[in-house]
């Protein structure tokens, strides 16, 4: 449903991930879209193009990034890229990134895949902040839909090592998550919110 969206409704103009669920390359060239399946043609888009652009790498899931990404964009490459391709957007631009593979780990309680996932969307977060250093019309807002797990951090046991945890459950929690913001109207999002309020402090100015 999410992809029939996609493709004949919401019709974003920049679309990067895996594929499967509804999403294919003949689906996307069909509604107009510019299809790239690896990592250089990814790069070889000109930033003056205006033609809708549909990364599809994959058939499934991407891979997680303990596993190797076998030549595939790491989300911190994507998010580079992606800002290139929309930073001169005459209206500028809403953009999302997800680390979605994060809660995949998390419900399976695989603490090896869940953190690499963590750093690399830490990783993308930074691409975004150096992007945005000295802008003054930008907002950066870092927050989580939910907290999967029950994660429990027991001992550090040190730099390489990964720490002693408990998780508490496969499922979702009702765990608060925090929300980080940078920059314009980032101060309308300090203190405690509940989800469905976050939306409209982007919107705010509009």
């Amino acid at each position: 449903a999410i992809a029939s969206d996609y493709f004949s409704a919401s019709r974003p103009y920049l679309l990067l991930g895996g594929g499967g669920q509804g999403m294919t390359a003949a689906r996307a060239w069909s509604a107009g879209y510019r299809v790239v399946t690896n990592l250089a043609q990814l790069a070889a888009i000109s930033t003056a193009s205006t033609s809708p652009v549909c990364g599809m790498f994959g058939n499934g899931s991407m891979p997680y990034e303990y596993d190797g990404m076998a030549g595939l964009p790491h989300l911190s490459g994507m998010t580079a890229r992606a800002l290139a391709l929309l930073e001169n957007s005459a209206g500028g631009f809403f953009l999302l990134v997800e680390g979605g593979l994060i809660d995949h780990a998390a419900h399976a309680n695989d603490l090896a895949r869940c953190l690499p996932e963590v750093i690399e969307l830490s990783s993308a977060v930074d691409t975004a902040l150096a992007w945005a250093n000295g802008r003054t019309d930008t907002l950066i807002m870092i927050l989580a839909d939910h907290e999967t797990g029950g994660l429990h951090v027991v001992a550090d046991n040190g730099v390489g090592v990964l720490p002693s945890v408990t998780w508490s459950t496969t499922g979702h929690t009702s765990t608060n998550v925090t929300i980080r913001a940078w920059g314009a109207l980032a101060e309308r999002l300090a203190g405690a919110l509940d989800n469905t309020d976050v939306h409209a402090v982007p919107l705010a100015d509009v």
